[in-house]
């Protein structure tokens, strides 16, 4: 059949179009750019070489006197005195809590118990077409429905990227509908902190994380050592999340891999700003519960948000959620100064990532409390 007029217009037009996407591809080198949320749901099957399990320890530290100053600073805390002066100062400014939830299928009637008397708004994410609560839900509470992608930090940039200017001095906190840790559910129970704590930390700070970072798994941490909220930077870059199935039926495993094989080349493709300087030492929240002041989020543009919610929404269970989980406090929170980072350095034992614990903590400082001086002056 000899070629005509209609079929030469149709192959010009194909041209066009791959050139077209050609460009694209050009001009938006990083994965997720310019690509369509739903087009985002991609199956990944690369394979990832694992990193070997490592620590870097020395002798020539200085243990911490464990004294409360010193031991607030480790953990990511402020001491009973500045917590003391926070609420002097939220009641003087009338700063209130905002909750951020992030609902899949635990019912929520927990925190209509739990005290509210400083909360002026909860917005409620619901994924899992589950109910909410089984009691009517609160006045100030607001329910709105979102595709199950991305897990609670999905939620959590969906919030930010659609943040407002009012009540700008209001401390928002993130949390999920429960806070499961299996085995180890007693070891916990003393390291999640209410929401007060974390306010007080985030007006001092800027951000305060929902779980104590010296919770210790008797079996892989020494009595008397103390794991820190902040890690190595280098290690914190190699962990890894090859596998997540916690649940056979909720973790499905068909869109789990990502592009990343490592936090530290999730870390590299976030749009961070130009201006941003790695730091030596990464403060990480574990558990998905963290409060922080507005002005830090607003520090990044709504696009920044956008483009990390974009990222989370491949799938449901992803594996750049767990890498998120580990840059919240990373993005979040003020960097630390030269004085600090030589504070910490100058504590630390060790940084770790060579047992059960800390393999799921990569780079965890660890240090080791001096109880022969208590009561005497030191400079940690």
């Amino acid at each position: 059949m000899r070629p005509t007029i209609k079929h030469g217009m149709v192959v010009c037009l194909l041209i066009v179009l791959v050139l077209l996407a050609w460009r694209n591809s050009m001009k938006h080198p990083n994965k997720y750019d310019a690509m369509p949320i739903e087009s985002a749901r991609i199956t990944i099957t690369q394979k990832c070489a694992e990193f070997k399990e490592t620590a870097e320890c020395t002798d020539n530290f200085q243990q911490p006197s464990g004294e409360n100053s010193a031991k607030a600073f480790w953990e990511g805390d402020i001491s009973s005195q500045e917590k003391k002066r926070m609420l002097e100062y939220r009641e003087s400014a009338k700063i209130k809590y905002e909750l951020v939830v992030s609902h899949c299928d635990t019912s929520l009637d927990w925190l209509w118990d739990s005290p509210l008397d400083h909360v002026s708004k909860i917005t409620i994410y619901t994924k899992c077409k589950k109910p909410v609560s089984d009691r009517p839900v609160p006045s100030i509470a607001t329910v709105v429905k979102l595709r199950n992608v991305g897990r609670c930090d999905h939620t959590f940039a969906y919030h930010m990227a659609r943040l407002g200017e009012e009540e700008p001095n209001n401390i928002i906190i993130f949390m999920k509908d429960s806070t499961y840790r299996g085995a180890y559910k007693t070891e916990y129970l003393n390291a999640i902190r209410t929401l007060d704590d974390m306010g007080m930390i985030a007006m001092r700070t800027g951000f305060g994380c929902g779980e104590k970072p010296a919770t210790q798994h008797v079996d892989d941490v020494p009595v008397g050592n103390a794991l820190s909220f902040y890690h190595q930077f280098q290690m914190w870059k190699r962990f890894q999340m090859l596998l997540y199935n916690r649940d056979p039926v909720r973790d499905q495993l068909d869109s789990f891999i990502s592009p990343y094989c490592s936090l530290g080349e999730f870390y590299d493709a976030l749009p961070l700003p130009p201006r941003w300087v790695p730091p030596a030492y990464v403060p990480v929240c574990y558990g998905g519960v963290f409060a922080v002041q507005k002005e830090r989020i607003h520090q990044y543009s709504k696009q920044f948000w956008a483009s990390i919610e974009l990222i989370l929404s491949r799938g449901d269970n992803i594996q750049e959620g767990h890498y998120m989980e580990r840059s919240w406090a990373l993005i979040l929170s003020k960097q630390l100064s030269s004085g600090e980072e030589a504070r910490l350095e100058l504590m630390t034992k060790c940084a770790k990532s060579d047992d059960a614990y800390s393999l799921l903590r990569s780079g965890i400082l660890e240090t080791v409390w001096d109880t022969q001086s208590k009561g005497q002056k030191r400079h940690l």
